[in-house]
């Protein structure tokens, strides 16, 4: 017996609500493109050296260090919207935000100024601070994207047939 027809549209608002339908997998899709253009954005300009990196905010900051922040924040959130709720790819990619999250309030902690000027040891654990969080984000990203490679190939695969 079919359902009620307001059953149907309830049960496709759960499944958008818990990120199984249609519409979220078109708006998770998005926002993994945005993220990856955010990050791409920021990756380029900083390793080209822009000019326009050093142009100071309001407040004092920088735009290459909020860049900096905003390329980590891009990769992590690419991670988490891949990654499929109660596995090892969201865990990791929640780990990843957050430590992408807290980079530049750590950075300017470390610093003691907002153009995240080292003196001293300060440095050296602030490229620790940095490389980790690099690596958290990009291993994150790697590992969702993997496991979500593998999760559409399984569904694909026929299944087998026993003789």
């Amino acid at each position: 017996m079919p359902r009620p027809r307001e059953t149907r549209a309830g049960d496709a608002h759960a499944r958008a609500a818990a990120g199984t339908g249609t519409a979220w997998k078109m708006k998770r899709g998005l926002v993994v493109v945005v993220a990856l253009l955010v990050a791409a954005f920021s990756a380029t300009s900083l390793l080209s050296g822009a000019d326009y990196l050093q142009l100071r905010l309001p407040g004092g900051l920088p735009l290459g260090n909020l860049l900096a922040a905003l390329g980590l924040i891009a990769i992590a959130g690419a991670a988490f919207a891949l990654s499929q709720a109660g596995t090892i790819a969201r865990f990791l990619a929640g780990l990843a935000m957050i430590l992408s999250l807290a980079w530049l309030p750590a950075s300017v902690l470390l610093a003691g100024d907002l153009a995240l000027n080292f003196s001293g040891g300060t440095g050296s654990v602030w490229l620790a601070v940095t490389a980790t969080t690099i690596f958290s984000a990009v291993l994150a990203l790697v590992w969702a994207a993997l496991h979500r490679l593998a999760r559409a190939l399984r569904r694909r695969r026929p299944p087998s047939s026993i003789r």
